[in-house]
């Protein structure tokens, strides 16, 4: 039974690299290559939640001056 667990196949972790955009009060996440949208949040906290609960198996790479720019914030 132990080698059973020991054995089991691991999730393979995604890495998306997203883009933001800055919507009124929300900043929207897209797939920066097939710019599907995967998420919206009000905060940064918010919109991370957010796509660790829909994407689990996910790490997500946004670009500095991206993140920058929508969340007038150092990196």
């Amino acid at each position: 039974m132990l080698d059973s667990i020991t054995n089991a196949p691991k999730p393979e972790l995604k890495v998306v690299n997203i883009n933001l955009v800055k919507m009124d009060h929300a900043v929207l996440a897209y797939d920066k290559a097939t710019q599907m949208f995967l998420g919206q949040g009000t905060t940064k906290d918010e919109l991370v939640s957010i796509l660790r609960k829909r994407f689990p198996d996910t790490s997500f790479m946004v670009n500095s001056q991206n993140l920058r720019d929508t969340y007038n914030d150092t990196v």
